[in-house]
């Protein structure tokens, strides 16, 4: 079950000689192979296990989560989002939900990440928790000039959205950069039609992937002011 490098992973969740923070790590980071490892999770989320490492398990088995719908303001009201979970949180865990959920396939923290969208890591102390929120809940309101995505229609039909790349590509083509992360490339020949959109490529309904209090964890993580 899994490789090696999961397997010892693992280990290090299950282990009661190791730390409480490393050992919630390393169970965060086998978010993606949850159902492979159904057992431990299962297991960490016992109430016979530290908070920590039961939050965290309950966490990536996606537990309770439809209790707190009633709960949701309308993604209109910021205010009331930042009342709700704007304050309190907790960095560490914050930061587990940072690296285990959609956020890191497009945005960097600390040197690990992608780089689609811009390194958070410069944005800690720097802007509020409402205005974090905002950007969260309502992704296309303020678009950068670098990260303006591009949708492409080429020749055969195919239609193609990406941020463009400030390097060319190989020859006659040009480089994008996908919601994902992959980069690919279109030759100029193969274009028929490319415009600017309006639209961020980052999608909205992030606070709906997320209970509430990993957002809560998240947004504490994000604007943390360095030490």
């Amino acid at each position: 079950m899994g490789n090696r490098s999961d397997r010892f992973r693992a280990s290090i969740g299950d282990s009661e000689s190791v730390d409480i923070q490393t050992r919630a790590d390393a169970l965060a980071s086998l978010a993606s192979h949850a159902g492979e490892f159904s057992s431990l999770f299962n297991e960490m989320a016992m109430p016979k296990q530290p908070q920590v490492i039961r939050q965290e398990a309950s966490r990536v088995l996606k537990r309770a989560w439809n209790d707190e719908l009633p709960l949701h303001p309308r993604q209109d009201d910021v205010k009331a989002w930042d009342k709700l979970v704007g304050t309190g949180g907790d960095v560490d865990a914050g930061r587990r939900v940072f690296f285990r959920t959609a956020c890191v396939n497009c945005h960097a923290h600390s040197s690990r990440g992608a780089k689609t969208g811009p390194d958070l890591t410069s944005i800690a102390g720097a802007m509020s928790s409402e205005r974090l929120l905002e950007s969260i809940l309502h992704p296309s309101k303020e678009i950068g000039p670098l990260y303006v995505p591009w949708r492409v229609l080429t020749v055969d039909g195919q239609v193609l959205t990406g941020l463009k790349l400030d390097k060319s590509g190989v020859g006659n083509s040009l480089r994008f950069q996908g919601a994902d992360g992959a980069t690919f490339e279109v030759s100029l020949t193969d274009i028929e039609t490319q415009d600017p959109l309006a639209q961020s490529i980052m999608p909205t309904g992030l606070e709906k992937t997320m209970s509430l209090e990993e957002l809560r964890d998240l947004v504490a993580f994000l604007i943390q002011k360095s030490q």
